[in-house]
């Protein structure tokens, strides 16, 4: 978490949030069953999901089969590209319910493990992204993976697959975009719009705010504009679609279903009265990355039917 707070007598105090894997909640014993994240009537069990990917995912660590977080996080020093084939792009404009249809198989729970020193169980940091190419590539924030605190990464996919993170294929810290490899998931890819849309235009978040996975939100993009951040000053797009802690990493999603930028933080400003105290939050905006950071870390070998 990163504030400030700007001089004058009425200021506006901005917390900027990186919605990333710094959420932890605890495991309920009655809930340790495997599922995937529907039921059969179409509900989603996030409870046991948590578990289903806390179960695997120790079961994973136990046989060895994952890679440690502290290697992972070596790999972002990375400065080249990868080269990848990337799926083709859609002809035809999607109504919303058919946006989420054929584009929530693609997104991922990016599952960050921590071991509790109380309990010495692993326990889950869930996050977002989504899949690049159907053999095991996917796409999300930089400050996902560059976390202290969890011991190893695991993705789940929509329909329960487990699957640990073994490779940064590229990353940058500026932009907040990392690429990583999940060698033998068989993901389904979300193609990559070739540009941003203009302010106005409709997009929707597929993501997992707070454990609450799968979650569609709708809205429009905000505006563009050059960020200031503490690595620099990077392009990124604001958007009035809502998410949350755990979204980082989630696609934005346009008409098509394109990927047009990903989730990044939010910046809440509050009214600050002469005396300094705040009374009232105002506004939050919801900052993510464009989809050009993302083709930028990518040596296209043109596009791949999927």
């Amino acid at each position: 978490m990163i504030g400030g707070v700007n001089p004058g007598l009425n200021t506006l105090l901005r917390r900027i949030v990186f919605l990333g894997a710094f959420l932890i909640l605890p495991l309920q014993p009655s809930l340790l069953r495997a599922a995937p994240a529907e039921t059969k009537s179409g509900m989603i069990d996030d409870d046991a999901i948590v578990s289903h990917i806390e179960i695997e995912g120790t079961a994973l660590i136990k046989a060895g089969k994952t890679v440690k977080l502290k290697t992972l996080r070596s790999q972002l020093q990375r400065a080249h590209t990868c080269a990848l084939a990337l799926p083709e792009m859609p002809a035809q404009s999607l109504t919303p319910d058919e946006l989420y249809q054929q584009r929530a198989s693609g997104v991922i729970v990016v599952g960050m493990l921590a071991k509790m020193k109380k309990t010495q169980r692993y326990e889950l940091a869930g996050c977002s992204g989504f899949a690049l190419t159907s053999d095991g590539v996917f796409v999300t924030n930089y400050h996902v993976v560059d976390n202290p605190d969890a011991e190893t990464m695991v993705v789940m996919t929509r329909d329960g697959r487990i699957t640990p993170a073994t490779e940064v294929l590229a990353a940058d810290k500026l932009m907040d975009v990392a690429i990583l490899r999940a060698p033998g998931a068989n993901f389904t890819p979300i193609p990559l719009a070739l540009d941003v849309p203009t302010p106005g235009s409709p997009i929707w978040v597929i993501s997992h705010p707070d454990h609450n996975f799968f979650c569609l939100t709708a809205g429009m993009v905000s505006r563009h504009f050059i960020a200031a951040t503490e690595s620099g000053k990077t392009p990124q797009m604001a958007i009035t679609a809502d998410f949350g802690i755990g979204s980082s990493g989630g696609p934005i999603l346009d008409g098509k279903g394109q990927v047009t930028g990903i989730v990044c933080s939010t910046t809440s400003v509050y009214w600050e009265d002469a005396k300094g105290k705040i009374n009232d939050l105002q506004m939050v905006f919801k900052h993510c990355v464009p989809v050009g950071s993302i083709r930028s870390l990518i040596d296209s070998a043109g596009t791949a039917k999927q």
